[in-house]
């Protein structure tokens, strides 16, 4: 295993300036700074996140012994979006059941907030993390976790390194938009991002990007294409969503159904068009995505691709274990893996 010591023998500095080089502390001159790190990058180091605590305590100047239970750092998306609120209580559930303890941060999708976020985690005394990430580049992320064991959710940008827990983004649209085209409609618009997300290399491997291909290889097996005029931009929040529908007004009648790239659009859309006057499923069906608990609950129920999110919390859960505690050699590949889902009928579509 390579050690701190060996860093700073290659590097001809001391220990003590190699481990706060990987702590990120200023003392370090930023070229300096950026020699070790990528000598450590180089050198396939890994930081012990036990004995980063224990040396943590002991600076502290606290007696307690090391906690039994790993501590394990989320960071993820806005908690008032309901799949993101959803999933971090399923992974407490499964940490818990796993005798761990969860340190839970919302990242807000900005690049700087993630950056801060995880430099935070690293520092504290948590033995992983689960990231769900939409900006920052994954050599950053690994440089700024100070390789502890990481798994990135839903995010499937090209790379080797880290675990993968996936969503069923595009198996999962395809069926949805079958299903829809099944049903006998022919006119269905696409809620959520842009025609443009799908050759836009900065959102090609996102949610939206992978959601969207999914719907543009179901429309193609039908003879048919995914067109500029049938998607429909708006933010992924019910309130943008219902806002958009307004937008549009009653040009909106030109479609015969709606799927939705999230359960939260496609509340925020059923709103929208009942405020139009339009009803949900008899004028324009309306479709969701991740099967969000509180869809049953609305009037219509939402029909929805329903994804397997205790699933999910399992798999995150469970890999970042198996790096902790040994089960994966830090040194092997990542592991990619998508979760299960299903089609859950219900009345709006």
């Amino acid at each position: 295993m390579i050690t701190m010591k060996d860093i700073a023998n290659a590097t001809g500095v001391s220990v003590v300036t190699v481990s706060n080089a990987l702590r990120g502390k200023d003392n370090v001159s930023p070229e300096t700074a950026q020699r070790i790190l990528e000598t450590a990058d180089s050198m396939g180091y890994r930081v012990n996140a036990a004995n980063l605590a224990a040396r943590n305590l002991r600076v502290r100047g606290t007696r307690n012994a090391l906690p039994e239970k790993p501590v394990i750092g989320v960071a993820i998306f806005e908690f008032d979006n309901m799949q993101p609120a959803q999933l971090a209580a399923e992974i407490s559930r499964t940490a818990s059941a796993r005798r761990c303890q969860t340190l839970f941060q919302q990242t807000l999708t900005d690049a700087e907030n993630e950056h801060s976020i995880i430099d935070n985690i690293a520092n504290q005394f948590c033995d992983g993390l689960i990231l769900s990430s939409a900006n920052l580049p994954v050599k950053d992320i690994i440089r700024f976790t100070k390789r502890r064991p990481t798994v990135l959710v839903d995010d499937d940008r090209p790379q080797e390194q880290l675990d993968t827990v996936l969503s069923p983004c595009e198996i999962g649209s395809a069926e949805a938009v079958r299903y829809l085209l099944d049903k006998g409609h022919r006119r269905i618009g696409f809620v959520g991002d842009g025609f443009g997300v799908m050759d836009d290399p900065m959102r090609l491997h996102s949610v939206g990007g992978r959601r969207m291909r999914g719907c543009a290889d179901a429309l193609s097996g039908a003879g048919m294409a995914l067109t500029t005029g049938q998607c429909i931009d708006t933010e992924w929040t019910w309130e943008g969503a219902r806002s958009a529908i307004h937008q549009i007004g009653e040009s909106i009648r030109g479609y015969d159904a709606l799927f939705c790239l999230t359960d939260n659009i496609a509340l925020g859309v059923i709103r929208g068009l009942g405020d139009l006057g339009i009803r949900v499923p008899d004028d324009i069906a309306v479709m969701g995505f991740d099967g969000c608990a509180i869809g049953e609950c609305f009037m219509p129920g939402l029909t929805t691709v329903a994804v397997d999110i205790p699933q999910m919390a399992s798999l995150a859960v469970d890999s970042v274990l198996d790096r902790i505690e040994g089960r994966i050699g830090v040194n092997e590949h990542g592991r990619r893996r998508i979760v299960g889902h299903h089609l859950e009928i219900r009345e709006s579509a």
